[in-house]
């Protein structure tokens, strides 16, 4: 995002707003007849360490809906989760074992073929965050190019804590309190809703995951958080 604004609410806390912009082309835009969308609010703090923290505001738990849940998986290439951890409207919370090695992550809004799909991933060798829409749609001019890299080292016994939004074609990424990212997707296919895990290039484990329906928001849920 850009554009950022920052203000302390009523428990003081320092809360962060952005501008998320479209990724799509300009006829695209102007064919849908908007452009660009605000984000969720983030909670930013001052870490123990010294590093700037960022988090989810904790009111929008209120959202969640159905809950779905693994444990203790070992991941395959591409693994496939329980229909009821698909939809375009959903929060995850994903953490993986401290021990996992060489790239693995989550494969959202995915058509069944894995023709679509946009991957969240950690690259344990390089110590890089990897986002990649470069198959997030099949109209080339609403996909990606190369994928996006963001240094992040874990700390020793570190599990990788990912924390993501999706809704319709906005991801936002929240890494283990302290990295936020977002993107724009736009999916061609209606049946681009698949919610999975990957691996590659080494062993990763995941310790949980957790999925919510994300509710319609409504100034009634977020006044009674």
């Amino acid at each position: 995002g850009y554009a950022s604004r920052t203000h302390l609410d009523a428990k003081g806390r320092r809360i962060c707003w952005s501008w998320i912009r479209e990724r799509r082309s300009r006829d695209a835009t102007i064919a849908a007849g908007w452009a660009g969308v605000t984000s969720l609010p983030r909670v930013l703090s001052l870490r123990p360490d010294g590093e700037l923290g960022i988090e989810p505001a904790s009111e929008l738990r209120v959202l969640r809906g159905a809950h779905s849940k693994a444990r203790r998986m070992v991941i395959r290439p591409d693994t496939k989760l329980s229909k009821d951890m698909n939809g375009d409207a959903i929060e995850i919370i994903a953490e993986f074992d401290a021990s996992s090695t060489g790239q693995y992550g989550l494969a959202l809004r995915c058509s069944p073929d894995g023709q679509e799909q946009y991957r969240v991933s950690y690259d344990e060798p390089s110590k890089m965050l990897v986002f990649d829409r470069s198959k997030s749609s099949l109209e080339k001019s609403a996909a990606g190019g190369s994928p996006q890299r963001r240094p992040f080292a874990l700390a020793k016994g570190e599990g990788l804590r990912l924390q993501v939004f999706v809704d319709a074609s906005v991801v936002e990424v929240f890494v283990n309190g302290r990295v936020c990212m977002s993107d724009r997707i736009y999916p061609s296919r209606e049946d681009s809703l698949g919610t999975g895990l990957f691996a590659s290039g080494g062993t990763a484990k995941l310790r949980s995951m957790d999925v919510w329906q994300m509710k319609p928001v409504s100034s009634d849920r977020l006044t009674s958080a």
